[in-house]
């Protein structure tokens, strides 16, 4: 990969951010909205079930930074394919790995700038018992969001540009297979069996446990890790391959 195309893209890309006025509602009004919303509400709960009150609230923290990680980048890909410029971005020789690669750090820099601040948010209606183990979460949710972007990606350009609509709603159902706010054990057999292969199940299991008892077992960090990193891994050929059938049979023409 050629860091100086990958650079260019980066700058275009927070170029974006400053410059149209949506980007910040997306970034930061959603998700701050949320976490205080959630936070007055965990105050509430204080009532009558204080560990409930934090577990909602955590839990809305590590979705929403899931969902910007993840739907930002499938978003702006798909509005380079609504305005034609992905067409002059391609002929400038820019590879389908710099492309990619570029999107993931800018909405990686800024998914965790957002992050720290909900983190900074949240400590105003509950306390972090263990800041460390919240890190160690944090990131495995950065990758895992991250994998799933390329995922999503490449099933756009297989499915075409009408699909586009799987880059902000893909990331909701697998939320919900993670098991967020409750044990895997109340989903049935066959959805358990589906959690436990889910990118955000165990760090929701890790957030749920830090809230309750102070730590996080290490099998959950573990755990999380090596499937964000495994979905990761995976997340590269499919790009790669989806993106040069795309182009081979003509689909990627028809998103210009």
């Amino acid at each position: 990969m050629r860091w100086h195309k990958i650079n260019a893209m980066v700058y275009r890309d927070f170029k974006i951010f400053t410059r149209v006025k949506y980007k910040s509602v997306e970034f930061f009004y959603f998700p701050t909205i949320t976490v205080l919303i959630w936070g007055l509400f965990s105050i509430y709960a204080q009532q009558f079930w204080f560990e409930a009150g934090m577990i909602i609230l955590v839990i809305n923290m590590f979705w929403s930074f899931a969902h910007l990680a993840q739907s930002e980048v499938n978003i702006l890909m798909m509005e380079d394919v609504w305005s034609g410029s992905i067409k002059q971005m391609l002929v400038s020789g820019l590879t389908s790995f710099e492309y990619l690669f570029a999107r993931l750090i800018s909405v990686g820099i800024i998914s965790i700038v957002v992050t720290t601040l909900l983190i900074i948010l949240s400590s105003f209606f509950v306390v972090f018992p263990n800041y460390i183990d919240l890190v160690l979460l944090v990131i495995p949710t950065l990758v895992g969001s991250m994998a799933l972007s390329g995922i999503v990606g490449a099933l756009i350009m297989r499915l075409g540009r009408e699909y586009g609509f799987l880059a902000w709603t893909s990331i909701s159902l697998l939320i919900f297979l993670s098991a967020p706010f409750f044990p895997l054990e109340f989903f049935p057999f066959v959805l358990q069996m589906l959690a436990k292969i889910m990118p955000f199940t165990y760090i929701f299991a890790g957030a749920r446990e830090l809230m309750t008892t102070g730590s996080v077992q290490n099998v959950y960090i573990l755990k999380s890790y090596l499937i964000a990193f495994i979905y990761l891994i995976l997340s590269l050929p499919i790009y790669y391959f989806s993106f040069e059938k795309a182009r081979e049979d003509g689909k990627l023409a028809r998103f210009f």
